[in-house]
Formats: structure tokens, sequence, C-alpha cells
């Protein structure tokens, strides 16, 4: 194999990886999968702050529902509400401040 090949193989296989992996500011969180509607997620929760990692492929369509599924993903992995306004990311990494108890 060429060396070139070889760098870009280690190289997808480094970001694949890195999927599912939470923010610095998640470290040390217990991951939990959750399946919503369908999509499965991985949810993060530190303290009062979550993080939700949508896993695999979502077409246009499927894309137009998934902020209101990641939340919900939160809310059944953490048992917390997720606060209106603290909601920042996008339809493949969520990050939010949840009220608890």
């Amino acid at each position: 194999m060429k060396p070139i090949m070889i760098t870009g193989l280690l190289l997808g296989a480094m970001m694949l990886a890195g999927c599912t992996s939470p923010g610095p500011e998640f470290s040390g969180a217990v991951e939990q999968r959750v399946t919503v509607a369908g999509t499965q997620f991985y949810v993060y929760q530190k303290a009062d702050r979550v993080q939700v990692l949508r896993m695999g492929y979502a077409n246009k369509s499927a894309r137009k529902d998934l902020p209101e599924r990641m939340m919900e993903a939160a809310e059944i992995a953490t048992k917390c509400q997720v606060r209106p306004g603290t909601i920042k990311g996008d339809t493949g990494a969520m990050r939010a401040d949840l009220r608890c108890g």
C-alpha cells in the first residue's frame, strides 16, 4: 500500500472513532443510548448540562424534526427538562442546559 493511502485510511478511522465522543466539557460523563422515532442518539450528562449526538445518516426530510427528537432523547436519558433558550448546535450535535428536580 502506498504511504498516502495508509495515511488516508488512518485519518478516516480516527474520524469515525471520534464520532461518538463527547466534547471536552463532557469528559467523564456517562454515555446513554436512546432511540426516539427510529433515530439513535448518544446522550451525555454532566451536572446540569447535556450533549446529544445523533447516530447515522439523516436526509433532508428526516432532519426537519430532529431538534425535537434530540430534546426528547435528552429528557428521556437525564430525567430532566431541557431549558428553553439554552439549546445550541445542529441536527448532528446539540448542547443545552437542564432543569432537574
